[in-house]
Formats: C-alpha cells, sequence, structure tokens
C-alpha cells in the first residue's frame, strides 16, 4: 500500500546574511515603529506629537544599514542601534542616567530583540510556505512547541501533493 503522508520536522536557523536580507531597513522602520506606537510612544515625524515628552524617532543608519531609534519621555531618554538585519540591539544612555532609566533601557533591548527574531522567523515561514506552494496546496497553522524544554511558537506547514 502506498504512503501518501510525510513527516519532516525542521528547526532553522538563520544566519546573520539570511537576517539580514529578510529584516532590510524598512522591515525595521516599520515593526519597530509599529511597536513602539502599540507602546504609547508618539512618532515626532509623523506631526502628531505636540512635545517630545513620550515620543520616538527612527532614523536609518547611513553607516551599517541598520536603524537608529531614539526615545524620550518621562521616564526614558535613550538611543537604540539596531544593526542591519537586527541581530544586534544596543543602547546608548546620557551619563550618570538613574536606575529605573537604565533598567527600562534594557527592558527595551530584550523587548526588541524578540520582536526582531520573531519577525525573522515570520519571514522565514513566508519565504518556505512560497515556495512549497510551488509544489501543492499549502496550509499554515501557527503552533507552540517545546524545545529543549522552552515551548516557542512555530508554524506548521501542512503541503497536500
Amino acid at each position: 500500500m502506498p504512503c501518501n503522508k510525510a513527516v519532516s520536522i525542521v528547526k532553522a536557523a538563520l544566519t546573520d546574511e539570511a537576517s539580514a536580507k529578510l529584516l532590510t531597513e524598512d522591515v525595521l522602520v516599520t515593526v519597530v515603529g509599529s511597536y513602539l506606537s502599540q507602546q504609547g510612544y508618539t512618532d515626532w515625524d509623523s506631526g502628531n506629537a505636540t512635545t517630545r515628552t513620550s515620543t520616538f524617532r527612527v532614523v536609518r543608519a547611513t553607516d551599517n544599514g541598520g536603524v537608529s531609534v531614539t526615545i524620550q519621555s518621562d521616564g526614558l531618554n535613550a538611543t537604540f542601534h539596531i544593526t542591519a538585519g537586527g541581530r544586534q540591539v544596543s543602547t546608548s544612555l546620557p551619563s550618570y542616567r538613574p536606575a529605573t532609566e537604565i533598567f527600562a533601557a534594557e527592558a527595551l533591548v530584550g523587548e526588541l530583540t524578540q520582536l526582531l527574531d520573531a519577525t525573522a522567523d515570520m519571514l522565514f515561514a513566508q519565504q518556505v510556505h512560497q515556495a512549497l506552494s510551488a509544489l501543492g496546496y499549502v496550509q499554515a497553522e501557527a503552533v507552540t512547541v517545546e524545545d529543549e524544554g522552552q515551548y516557542v511558537a512555530a508554524t506548521k506547514l501542512t503541503i497536500n501533493l
């Protein structure tokens, strides 16, 4: 009896080069800007900000293909640097900042790192989905899987040949 089902489980890791192709400057500007807007910050360049309180500005970095994000608010005044491909997020604070501001900046670095990792994973899954679609009907489903003791989001692709 012929088998009409096959299962393949792949754990893919994106290289820095692959991530840079997915997380272009345009994607970084859009994703980071949308995230900060959802967090209650106003884009200074939108014309909607009346003061520089709780505002952000995303600027394309001319030297490395990444972006620079400046945030000004009551609890945080910092600049964040995101390299091309979103693989590294770092921050620089003015000297002698209170501990609460340092913790807020470190927390935002972690949030942006997770956001960009998830965005790269989603874009990669879309590319795989598109490639498999050339072979047959593909159904995508968001699932949670266990990976070395931690539960992580994944995309399950089912293809009907």
